[in-house]
């Protein structure tokens, strides 16, 4: 009896994601039929969580350049609540990620604009634009066609990364090094990687943001005088080890401490976990303390980037966007080894790393204490030279023109 039920379960089950399968077939075919308007643009960030990253940097120098030029559209999961501007509200149609209503603005935009894998609607046409920003260049993880060689990235999802870069028409990269690695681990072996920089990292260069510094301050109630060090770790399975020296209070006093005594003034901790720690744990709740301030939830953190005066990092690609600040930043490496082994394979010389890489709480205090401003610069100067950094701060500009060109 048990076998006879779990065969008319297997079938039950087949017939369901056959019919799904043939109502996405249909679904796809009919909207491959609508025409394109050439002057549309989708957009999506981290797929649909917030309104960030190198998406939002071309949308915003599109809109204060071009203005209604073009019509804007954005794709959020109201699911993970994110945070949207209400000035965005008037500036853009903003559409719930992966709905039917999201799939008929990517079959009618003239221009696809992510940051992430598009793992829905896969029907683009010869005459939209797809470009591919991806979320990171030079980088700690591997990712993508590296994972899949080594047997940690599913067959299915490796199917989808071929089906979207055989999409692609246009990969940004900002470094020579970003280059090679999109080339050997985004199943990209012959479309075109643009040399741009990341649009993102516009703003650290040519600071035109830098009127954050205050509006931050003024958003968490700190005084325009204090000090920002910014603790922005990446993704992990475990999601807790990072946090040693974070809810420590005795740990985050003492590298408080280590910083005020270095730079002078008052200082606080702003936290910035990673978006899918985040979404993981949706009812992790970091209490703010004492110099502590959890920022988990503030957009976008290019913003914080500009307004931190010293960061505090670990395997994130975050560190060297960074570097391009000069200011003063540490790496956390407390779980290296562990992390190496469990979470994601590092795919970069971590010898041509020229930040100070610290191993243990005390290990940062004294990173902190000992900070040489003269020797950070040249260290920095030198790792960006090594990678073949070309960020110049055009990326936006060069982005628009190639949109520009296309749609005329």
């Amino acid at each position: 009896m048990e076998k006879i039920k779990f065969f008319i379960l297997k079938i039950y089950n087949f017939l369901i994601l056959s019919k799904r399968k043939l109502s996405v077939f249909l679904q796809e075919s009919l909207l491959y039929l609508l025409p394109v308007k050439k002057n549309r643009i989708v957009f999506s960030s981290f797929c649909g969580e917030n309104y960030s990253c190198n998406p939002r940097a071309i949308f915003e120098y599109l809109y204060s350049n071009y203005g209604e030029k073009f019509e804007y559209v954005w794709l959020f999961d109201y699911k993970k609540n994110p945070i949207i501007p209400d000035d965005l509200k008037q500036k853009a149609k903003c559409v719930q990620f992966n709905s039917f209503k999201s799939s008929y603005y990517k079959a009618t935009s003239g221009v696809w604009c992510f940051n992430h894998r598009n793992t829905k609607y896969f029907k683009k046409k010869k005459n939209q634009l797809y470009i591919q920003t991806w979320h990171g260049d030079i980088g700690f993880k591997a990712i993508d066609k590296k994972l899949y060689n080594i047997g940690r990235l599913s067959e299915e999802y490796a199917r989808k990364c071929r089906v979207d870069s055989g999409m692609t028409d246009i990969l940004l990269s900002g470094s020579d090094w970003g280059y090679k690695n999109l080339r050997e681990a985004f199943f990209y072996e012959n479309g075109e990687i643009a040399k741009y920089g990341c649009p993102r990292n516009d703003v650290l260069i040519n600071r035109s943001k830098d009127y954050l510094y205050e509006e931050i301050r003024n958003k968490y109630n700190l005084s325009p005088t204090c000090k920002i060090c910014l603790f922005a770790p990446t993704f992990r399975k475990t999601f807790d080890v990072a946090d040693s020296f974070v809810t420590n209070e005795e740990k985050r006093g003492a590298v408080i401490k280590a910083l005020e005594s270095r730079f002078g003034g008052k200082w606080v901790l702003m936290v910035k976990y990673h978006p899918a720690s985040i979404a993981k744990n949706s009812g992790y709740v970091l209490a703010d303390g004492e110099n502590l301030i959890d920022v988990s939830r503030h957009g976008d953190v290019a913003e914080l980037l500009v307004a931190s005066d010293a960061m505090i990092s670990d395997y994130s690609s975050i560190s060297f966007d960074y570097a391009l600040t000069k200011k003063p930043c540490w790496l956390y490496f407390e779980d290296f080894e562990q992390y190496a082994k469990n979470d994601r394979e590092i795919a970069i010389d971590v010898d041509q790393i020229l930040f100070e890489k610290c191993f243990s709480t005390e290990s940062l205090i004294k990173a902190v204490t000992e900070h040489s401003d003269e020797k950070y610069q040249e260290n920095i100067d030198k790792m960006l030279l090594s990678f073949g950094s070309y960020e110049k701060g055009f990326s936006c500009e060069k982005t628009a023109e190639r949109i520009i060109s296309f749609i005329q």
